[in-house]
């Protein structure tokens, strides 16, 4: 098996209504234009994931509520035609403030989902169905 070449991080944030807190990726970017994702992104080099994490945050929507790995797994991301694989850390953690007072910093937009509404999105990353798990856990439906 492959060693995986890319590190990544991302977020799980939820609300008091234990929706979570996606980001539309934007028209330009050449993975994934106009898919939903976690906030995160790559670990840079000597760079541990929780610093990696914190940086995103700070760097997508201007501050980083505090935050928990949860955890750690290999995915196998489609790349231009290639499938390679990306550790991916998520982290998870409430976040209080309601969506008019995040800034979007990076991305297209914002928005809060239930379980259910993360069914129908274009989800970047392979995340769909990570996402909807720890939804589940936290006493949504259960995933399709």
């Amino acid at each position: 098996m492959t060693s995986p070449q890319f590190v990544g991080v991302g977020a799980l944030l939820v609300n008091e209504e234990g929706k979570l807190l996606l980001q539309q990726r934007d028209e330009r970017p050449c993975l994934f234009p106009l898919h939903w994702s976690l906030l995160g992104g790559a670990v840079e080099e000597g760079e541990a994931p929780d610093e990696a994490m914190l940086r995103e945050l700070e760097e997508e929507i201007s501050f980083a509520p505090p935050v928990r790995l949860w955890r750690s797994y290999t995915n196998y991301v489609d790349v231009e035609d290639r499938v390679l694989p990306v550790t991916q850390h998520l982290f998870v953690g409430r976040i209080e403030l309601p969506l008019s007072e995040i800034p979007v910093l990076e991305g297209k937009a914002l928005g809060f989902f239930s379980c259910e509404e993360v069914d129908g999105l274009p989800m970047a990353f392979g995340f769909g169905d990570v996402v909807k798990e720890y939804l589940y856990e936290l006493g949504g439906k259960r995933p399709r």
